[in-house]
């Protein structure tokens, strides 16, 4: 970390390399004081090597990624900040899109598995957690389909409800109805 720290305060393009290998270290501190130094640099050689590291497992890391692309600025680094723009930390992701002008025209349609089509018999509705909220699995003869959590009109969670004539009815909608 000290040497990370102390290449750092070089600020010199002759750094860049030491550093970028030192981005491979097992120890996320060392990573992560690494990452600080190139951002102290703002070498566009390092651009491709930092943008590897927005794979990192750990939170921290990649926000430092975003940092240090963002204080490089070169083009490279707009293709890097998009992807970090969908990153599943919120702090990434603010950092990536405070950068672009708030991610504006950023897509972020990411995949996952959510179980099986077996445990979501037809006719039922399951409430599931994803990444940072909830979402609603209804299974109707036509198809999976998935919606907001809540209702737009009561603001009453749906899986509180009952699924009726291919409609989610929620109680609250009920009882008011009566």
């Amino acid at each position: 970390m000290r040497a990370a720290e102390a290449l750092g305060k070089l600020r010199a393009y002759q750094a860049t390399e030491a550093l970028l290998l030192l981005m491979r270290d097992k120890n996320v501190d060392v990573r992560s004081h690494a990452i600080a130094a190139l951002t102290k640099i703002a070498d566009p050689a390092s651009a491709d090597r930092l943008g590897s590291a927005l794979k990192d497992a750990d939170w921290r890391v990649r926000m430092g990624v975003a940092l240090a692309l963002a204080a490089i600025g070169v083009e490279k680094c707009l293709t890097y900040l998009r992807a970090a723009s969908c990153d599943e930390n919120e702090y990434v992701r603010k950092i990536a899109r405070a950068v672009m002008k708030n991610g504006e025209g950023v897509s972020c349609k990411k995949t996952m598995k959510l179980g099986n089509v077996k445990d979501l018999p037809s006719g039922s509705m399951k409430a599931m957690h994803v990444c940072e909220g909830e979402i609603l699995l209804v299974n109707l003869d036509s198809g999976i389909y998935a919606m907001n959590k809540s209702c737009t009109h009561r603001g009453c969670r749906l899986s509180d409800g009952t699924l009726e004539e291919k409609q989610c009815t929620t109680r609250a909608m009920v009882q008011s109805s009566m």
